[in-house]
């Protein structure tokens, strides 16, 4: 007779600890040197990897799920309502995509179609590279691009990515800011505030004039189940919230607001 072996529980899966609280890591003060940048194939260069502002080894060369494109991972360190500090990975949903004359030419036509699609679940930066004519997208429609930048060479380029890179590194302390009274006890408005902040893109003003308009869960929630609004309108129904003199929150954010709450994700299911 086989004798059954016993079966080891499954190990808990946990993140690490840090023991002693690290200001300087609770505030950002050293985000650059737990960013990594990753840069698609289609547009490495030597140029970028002592350009970016991290350290050296933090650039790196990969083929991203967007051709063309830049994309952030950020380790992020929070304070827990235990006074535990704890690192998290984060996927920065701010995508770049860097256009070159060559490649330009060679999408002809489709260059709206392929601009459409890379940014259809992701707020993005479209850099021209070399370009003549910065007029090339002016037909594009895709309202997640934030803006097209023009760009004479590789290093002006590479100057670009580190000002995003350093805004992708300190951005979630922002909205995450260390403070021991905010975190010494849990409530549903600090709660709030920690689910609106895991949106991509959804920094400090963003939140202060979203929960302006809805100061609770129970508030945002009831909108979004009013039957007399259309799911289309109920996706843009923040679109036209003002964050300053200057500049609205926009449907791609009102957008990705609208299925966190809804579907439990940033696209459709």
């Amino acid at each position: 007779m086989v004798k059954q072996r016993p079966v080891k529980p499954a190990a808990k899966l946990s993140l690490p600890k840090v023991k002693k609280v690290n200001k300087k890591l609770l505030s950002g003060e050293a985000s650059l040197e737990h960013t990594t940048v990753f840069v698609d194939d289609d547009v490495w260069c030597s140029v970028y990897e002592s350009g970016m502002g991290v350290p050296k080894g933090q650039v790196k060369k990969r083929t991203n799920e967007v051709s063309c494109s830049v994309e952030w991972q950020v380790t992020v360190w929070t304070m827990q309502p235990d006074m535990e500090v704890v690192s998290e990975m984060k996927e920065i949903c701010l995508l770049v995509i860097i256009l070159r004359n060559e490649v330009v030419k060679t999408l002809g036509k489709s260059l709206e179609a392929f601009v459409q699609r890379a940014t259809r679940d992701k707020r993005a930066y479209v850099i021209l590279e070399g370009v003549p004519s910065p007029k090339i997208l002016t037909p594009c429609t895709s309202a997640n691009i934030v803006s097209v930048r023009c760009s004479p060479s590789q290093a002006a380029t590479a100057d670009v990515l580190r000002t995003l890179t350093q805004y992708v590194a300190k951005a979630p302390y922002k909205a995450h800011a260390y403070d021991p009274k905010v975190y010494s006890e849990v409530s549903p408005g600090l709660i709030y505030h920690r689910m609106l902040s895991t949106i991509s893109g959804l920094g400090p003003a963003a939140i202060r004039a979203l929960t302006d308009a809805h100061p609770s869960l129970h508030s945002l929630l009831a909108l979004y189940a009013t039957d007399s609004i259309s799911e289309a309108d109920k996706r843009l129904v923040f679109q036209d919230i003002p964050l300053d003199d200057t500049r609205k929150l926009g449907p791609a954010l009102s957008t990705a607001i609208y299925y966190a709450f809804t579907v439990g994700s940033l696209s459709p299911a």
